[in-house]
């Protein structure tokens, strides 16, 4: 299954983890690798996760983040594509 990931997206994954690394040296490494971990995650279950208006949301695990998608194609086919992928705080509405 591919995941696009949105630019703006990718800059709140290089915010956040810029935050972490200055609360503690090496915790934005940390964060990053677990919010793909999470994404990862989605090749298995893109499509189950509850829904926060248009969009599925899935809690990270490991840190107070959410992540938004949109699902295009057959999600649960090999050949499905996870679209818009979003990521945000909690705090924070998509």
């Amino acid at each position: 299954m591919q995941i696009r990931i949105r630019p703006e997206a990718r800059l709140d994954i290089y915010e956040a983890s810029r935050f972490y690394d200055r609360q503690s040296d090496g915790l934005g490494d940390k964060f990053v690798e677990s919010i793909f971990e999470d994404m990862e995650r989605l090749s298995q279950f893109a499509g189950i996760h509850s829904k926060l208006g248009r969009y599925f949301r899935i809690l990270s695990r490991k840190f107070p983040f959410m992540i938004c998608y949109d699902v295009n194609g057959e999600f649960w086919s090999s050949y499905g594509t996870i679209s818009r992928i979003n990521v945000m705080p909690f705090n924070t509405h998509p």
